[in-house]
């Protein structure tokens, strides 16, 4: 039986050296399952599209390498991102979700009498004119009332 490497044995040692010895003995990918040339391998293992892979981030995930550009674009919590609000801040995706949600002081939050949305940095500015917002009557009558009340009264 002719591998093609060249190596010249005795008759009973030719089962032994196509099976388990010859670098050009034919091998299955454990990650593809296509057959390659044991010489091959190393080659293949760079670019094997179903190799698994520890993210590049290093975020603790392991994901094959066909699919790894989605991870890092859509999934990957160490990717630092830029999101269009007015503080341009730049945080890691886990971090991102947080900042909007809690911390940004340019985030719209719901006020708590009109519940119209108002940015966090401008409530305090809201309150003075909002028309839910209760407040003492004008002209000291000891009345409280929603701003938007205060003209009829």
């Amino acid at each position: 039986r002719e591998l093609g490497c060249g190596t010249k044995m005795k008759r009973n040692e030719l089962e032994r050296h196509v099976k388990t010895i010859c670098i050009q003995r034919m091998i299955t990918c454990t990650h593809c399952t296509d057959d390659f040339k044991f010489c091959e391998m190393p080659e293949h293992y760079e670019q094997c599209p179903k190799m698994e892979l520890s993210c590049e981030l290093n975020c603790g995930v392991v994901v094959c390498r066909e699919k790894m550009a989605q991870h890092l674009e859509q999934e990957c919590g160490l990717v630092e991102e830029t999101r269009e609000l007015a503080c341009g801040t730049k945080l890691t995706r886990d971090e991102l979700k947080k900042h909007v949600t809690e911390t940004c002081e340019q985030r719209l939050v719901p006020c708590e009498h009109c519940e119209r949305s108002v940015k966090f940095c401008d409530m305090t500015n809201h309150f003075d004119v909002c028309p839910k917002m209760e407040v003492s009557c004008e002209l000291n009558c000891g009345a409280v009332m929603c701003r938007d009340d205060m003209e009829q009264h």
